[in-house]
């Protein structure tokens, strides 16, 4: 019997890459597994998370300014997600418990496993996640039949008003940044940015054979579209 075949990183991101493009961050763990030949769970285990995998796969085209372009992006999701987490400890929340929030904000109960999903955390992390959010009585957990498997999670007044007053702060924090610009630069990248939200949105309404688990279905969850549009309400609004 033949030894059997190793892939190697480079031949899952070519594999990975056209997903990618075709569904952008909105691709399904089960779409990019099939693509690969590969359980998810081993991708997981090599790359750690889909956004890591993604960042990676698109690092693959070969255009200079591509590559420059997506490096600054990410520096500026990197740099967003850090100044925003400084900005959420003050309201005694994390990025992690906020994004909870917001899943469970969605007008109904989910489960402990749909969360982890959406969030694409393991078990254990979703565990000591949502029990943080309990002790600080921004949500519920009811059992049904005295199942611990069968939690019913939904958030509280007080999970709501945490999510209120954290509200549109990486607007805040963008329009912070713009005040540099000119008015001309401002322009320029308003209508750049436009394009690439246009582009995103586009690209997660196409048609997939695929279907995703996560509860909060493809609009809600975080994506390119999602970082150009905010990127572009900032800029555009920018005094």
């Amino acid at each position: 019997m033949g030894r059997r075949q190793t892939l190697t990183d480079q031949d899952i991101l070519a594999r990975a890459r056209p997903v990618f493009l075709h569904h952008g961050l909105h691709a399904t763990t089960r779409e990019i597994a099939a693509a690969v030949g590969l359980t998810w769970g081993a991708l997981a285990f090599r790359f750690g998370n889909k956004r890591r995998l993604f960042e990676q796969a698109m690092a693959q085209r070969n255009s200079a300014a591509a590559a420059l372009a997506a490096s600054f992006m990410k520096g500026l999701v990197q740099a967003m997600d850090d100044d925003t987490a400084g900005r959420l400890r003050a309201h005694g929340l994390t990025l992690a418990q906020r994004k909870a929030l917001v899943v469970l904000n969605q007008g109904r109960t989910i489960t402990p496993i749909e969360m982890s999903r959406a969030l694409e955390l393991d078990a254990g992390a979703t565990t000591r996640l949502l029990d943080r959010l309990l002790a600080k009585k921004l949500c519920l957990g009811r059992c049904g039949g005295g199942d611990q498997r069968c939690v019913q999670l939904q958030i509280t007044e007080l999970g709501r008003s945490a999510l209120d007053a954290t509200e549109g702060m990486k607007v805040t924090i963008l329009r912070h940044w713009f005040t540099s610009a000119g008015e001309g630069e401002l322009e320029a990248l308003c209508s750049l940015l436009s394009r690439l939200t246009a582009a995103g949105l586009q690209a997660s309404a196409s048609p997939s054979d695929g279907t995703d688990p996560t509860p909060t279905g493809g609009k809600q969850q975080a994506g390119a579209a999602d970082t150009f549009g905010v990127a572009a309400a900032a800029a555009c609004t920018t005094p």
